[in-house]
């Protein structure tokens, strides 16, 4: 009879038949709004844009996740990437698939397990963005959309500059963070200090809304 650790050890086991929960933390906003930077910032991700996870390039699945803290000194894992997934030319179809295939990996690195939660940390186009040549690709609501659909868990969101027209997303059930900066919103934040100030109260902000301080 084989012994449950030689079953676990089976090559490809792990990644039939078992589905962990995925949990997503999504900042949403146009571009340039400062998605990146604050994904990179609760990341220790920082350099260029593209930096982080790239879908379309090859690597360890160890160098797609990425350590954050929590209250109280513990940390989690994160997947992420520093781009929206529109900007890396992913539908919310090719998103379902890599993220899928990224947790079967990590599953099955040894020792394998069994994945209980799958934490996806992502940025994502406030608005339609158009690509001539791999688009259009839809809003970020409709992403959201489709993930939920599939039954991921949408854990929490910021909204960055948001207008009245995007009261829409509270109705996802996952508490919304609407964050301003002086330079898009000034009426709403005429604060003149200093941008690193300005991103260390949105980091701040970001991370006690994702209990993530």
């Amino acid at each position: 009879m084989q012994s449950p650790s030689a079953e676990f050890d089976t090559p490809g086991h792990l990644s039939s038949g078992t589905s962990p929960r995925i949990r997503v933390w999504a900042v949403v906003g146009r571009p340039s709004s400062g998605k990146s930077t604050i994904i990179g910032h609760l990341t220790s991700l920082y350099g260029a844009g593209n930096n982080g996870l790239d879908p379309h390039a090859g690597g360890e699945g160890a160098d797609r996740f990425h350590s954050v803290s929590l209250p109280g000194g513990g940390h989690m894992s994160v997947y992420c990437l520093r781009r929206s997934w529109q900007e890396a030319d992913m539908q919310p179809v090719d998103v379902v698939a890599t993220v899928k295939k990224a947790a079967d990996e990590l599953a099955n690195q040894k020792p394998p397990i069994v994945l209980s939660y799958f934490n996806v940390l992502m940025a994502l186009e406030m608005d339609a963005y158009p690509d001539p040549q791999h688009g259009p690709f839809g809003k970020a609501h409709e992403y959201l959309s489709y993930f939920a659909r599939v039954g991921w868990s949408i854990e929490k969101l910021v909204l960055l500059s948001p207008e009245a027209k995007h009261q829409h997303y509270e109705r996802f059930g996952a508490p919304v963070l609407c964050l301003y900066n002086k330079d898009r919103d000034p009426d709403l934040l005429p604060r003149p200090e200093g941008r690193a100030k300005e991103i260390g109260r949105s980091l701040a902000a970001v991370r006690s809304h994702f209990g993530w301080s």
